[in-house]
């Protein structure tokens, strides 16, 4: 019954060891951000694009990206029926948005829709991930203006003008160029 879902690319090692989201520092990190905010864990659906860790942090093959997103992720957002995403990080929005390569700066605080293979027309927003911060803290800010963006977005205070796509419906990952390379 979450309303907004978020999105990160994988599991890190640990939550995958343990089989559960939610644990070390980006999750502490992510937890300040949502204080901040005034938000709970509770309010929120948190998953990621890889149901596990790629091994020696390779990037996802298509096929991987295949069985998760179509298998997993499609299926999720079914369930949850959420009113908004936030995508974390530019890996979660190379999927949404179906692109080969995404400058996070560039596609922020934009209202976004999804496209097949996912339920249509949810409306999804992309930040930076909360781990990016450890390297440019900077970027922190950003995160908390898109987190409020998205909230207002919630709250009916953002026009819900329909931002036109060059999206294709497409039935499975691999009919998608490859958007990791």
């Amino acid at each position: 019954n979450a309303k907004i879902m978020l999105i990160g690319e994988s599991p890190n090692e640990e939550e995958d060891r343990q089989g559960k989201l939610g644990i070390g520092k980006v999750a502490k990190m992510l937890d300040s951000i949502l204080i901040e905010l005034g938000l709970s864990r509770e309010e929120i659906y948190v998953t990621n694009i890889l149901k596990c860790h790629p091994l020696f942090n390779h990037p996802p093959t298509v096929s991987q990206l295949e069985v998760c997103t179509v298998t997993y992720l499609r299926k999720e957002m079914e369930q949850v029926r959420p009113e908004i995403i936030i995508c974390m990080g530019a890996n979660a929005a190379k999927t949404l948005l179906a692109e080969r390569s995404v400058q996070v700066m560039e596609v922020r605080k934009q209202l976004h829709y999804t496209q097949g293979p996912f339920p249509r027309d949810i409306p999804f927003i992309v930040t930076y991930h909360p781990a990016a911060t450890f390297h440019k803290p900077e970027l922190l800010e950003f995160i908390i203006e898109d987190f409020e963006f998205a909230k207002d977005s919630l709250d009916g205070k953002l026009p819900a003008v329909r931002k036109k796509t060059r999206n294709e419906k497409v039935n499975r990952i691999s009919d998608i160029p490859d958007i990791y390379n």
